[in-house]
């Protein structure tokens, strides 16, 4: 009741609060509703000694008193319940510290990841176990509380390779705002040549901030089905368990063991499509004991009669139909997907539009709603100029020393290419080979195969995707003839992702995933990097660096064992 009581609301009606105060009381609950597609105003910070990575799980236990009151007041708004995972060296030490205020130029580390909450529970000692999973990058533009807990306007930060691939978007926003403005200064008679090279010179320059608003609407619109299955499904279990009621903690209990130890978040269709699989294996495994036990298979056999012929081609129409099962999986998954991304372009077509209008409304008037506008973009309140990368305060700004994927990678023919959408399927082959690689020599030494977490096996290509996106500079096991036909009849016998869910997406969450399987990279410093890479490109190179170290390594070790 006392609790009920203290992170609730004052019944009384407040006084009005002044703008330059109105992050500091926004804070009395969650985060206040996004101001567009890419920017959260006054989003709660949980700054810890770790780094968070996108689409990773998270079980917190939450003890100390400023952040179980953060989370408290989440509780108290709607769902989604979400928060800035921000890595903060040394953690709670430093919160307040000047040196390691959320600010360009401090000690501190402005890119994060946004987590949303998917179950929590109060225990009765007051203490909260939260289980949370990453969202996406994000930045933060400025600080609106530093103590008890850090609260800042954040905007999120889409890849390199999203924005190149909402850039056609933008620009036909662009042509269509155009388009609009040259009918209505026909009307009213205007032909001034110089302001209209002016305004398309200001509209062009519009076009990046376009395409990261269409790549953010684009990028929640596909969370939300990534999500589908891990966030609560009715109303009795979005709410805080009560973890002093035994039946109520099972709940959580539950759901903390199918975690095990999958770090990474499954795709809603990895059951089904396992399911699948081992549908078609256990039909494998059928129709091969069935022809070895039907008489007359040999060719030279000729006293078969014609009904044993008959009755092996029923019996192979029969496998044929039986081991169909992973197809008919993925073909069942289309529906769906395609919906989902036909919405995630309608969103990320309107979220372009909408900042072209905003950028064409703040230019006719003559920069007078220069405060509002950002308002509405935080990074623009920010001071930030256009086509200047925004300020992370990274490992290297910060003086602290890394391995280049270059070192490790060093002639490889990827590695000096500038990044780009179809660079990155070419990445994510090569990546999927280090680790087929290093599995199949971690299964030697330990005289058993050695699965995948679930998390990273759903990021699979399919074995058309698989195929063509491979490079003979990273993946040399993609030759060609019956080595290709024996790699695709592998694939038929594992979970793969569904065709129709977006490559650059599968990439891009295999670029997060990786980092999963590297029990050498640190939590701090070695999980930052990933979050800092400003492109899917980068990740994949640090993981592919990261993994052929590895796989020499337990080559190495292999050899020396004469395994």
């Amino acid at each position: 009741m006392l609790n009920d009581l203290f992170f609730s609301s004052s019944a009384s009606e407040p006084a009005p609060v002044p703008p330059s105060r109105a992050g500091k009381e926004r804070g009395s609950q969650g985060p206040a509703a996004p101001t567009s597609a890419r920017h959260i105003a006054d989003l709660p910070l949980w700054r810890v000694q770790w780094a968070a990575l996108p689409g990773h799980q998270e079980v917190l236990i939450v003890h100390v008193p400023h952040y179980t009151s953060m989370f408290e007041r989440l509780f108290r708004g709607p769902r989604p319940w979400r928060y800035g995972h921000v890595y903060l060296p040394e953690g709670s030490v430093n919160l307040g510290a000047p040196d390691f205020a959320l600010a360009p130029g401090s000690k501190a580390p402005l890119a994060g990841t946004l987590m949303e909450v998917l179950q929590a529970c109060r225990l009765g000692d007051g203490r909260l176990v939260v289980l949370a999973v990453g969202v996406c990058r994000l930045r933060v533009v400025s600080e609106t509380q530093a103590l008890p807990y850090s609260r800042a306007d954040v905007e999120l930060l889409p890849d390199a390779e999203e924005r190149e691939a909402m850039e056609p978007l933008a620009l036909q926003a662009l042509e269509s705002v155009q388009g609009g403005l040259e009918q209505a200064g026909s009307g009213n008679g205007s032909s001034s040549g110089g302001s209209e090279a002016l305004q398309l010179a200001a509209l062009m320059r519009a076009v990046p901030e376009a395409a990261s608003e269409a790549a953010a609407a684009y990028c929640q619109c596909w969370t939300d089905y990534e999500l589908s299955d891990a966030r609560p499904g009715d109303e009795a279990s979005a709410r805080v368990i009560d973890g002093t009621r035994a039946d109520d903690a099972q709940v959580l209990g539950r759901r903390l063991a199918q975690l095990g130890g999958n770090e990474v978040l499954a795709l809603p269709f990895f059951d089904a499509i396992t399911s699948a699989v081992r549908a078609d294996a256990l039909a494998a495994a059928m129709d091969a004991a069935a022809a070895e036990e039907q008489p007359g298979c040999s060719s030279g056999n000729h006293g078969g009669s014609g009904a044993s012929v008959g009755d092996i081609t029923d019996g192979a129409d029969a496998g044929s139909s039986a081991s169909n099962a992973l197809e008919t999986a993925l073909l069942a998954q289309r529906p769906m997907l395609r919906q989902t991304d036909a919405a995630a372009y309608a969103q990320a077509t309107s979220a372009a539009a909408c900042s072209i209008a905003q950028q064409v409304a703040q230019q006719a008037s003559g920069g007078s709603t220069a405060g509002a506008a950002g308002a509405a973009a935080p990074g623009q309140a920010a001071g930030r100029v256009p086509g200047v990368p925004p300020a992370l305060n990274t490992a290297a700004e910060r003086g602290v020393e890394t391995q280049a994927p270059a070192e490790v990678l060093e002639q490889d023919a990827l590695d000096g290419e500038p990044d780009s959408p179809s660079l990155a399927m070419q990445l994510e082959a090569a990546v999927w080979h280090e680790i087929d690689a290093v599995q199949a020599l971690a299964g030697k030494l330990r005289s058993r195969p050695s699965p995948l977490p679930e998390g990273v096996q759903c990021l699979r290509p399919p074995p058309q995707a698989a195929t063509a996106g491979c490079a003979p500079s990273c993946a040399p096991a993609a030759a060609a003839g019956s080595e290709v036909e024996e790699q695709r009849a592998l694939a038929r016998a594992r979970p793969v992702a569904p065709p129709d869910y977006p490559a650059l997406r599968r990439a891009q969450r295999l670029s997060f995933a990786c980092a999963a399987l590297l029990a050498d990279l640190s939590a701090t410093e070695g999980r930052q990097a990933w979050v800092e890479a400003g492109s899917i490109c980068a990740r994949l190179r640090l993981g592919l660096a990261a993994l052929r170290k590895h796989r020499q390594v337990l080559a190495a070790v292999v050899a020396v064992e004469g395994l």
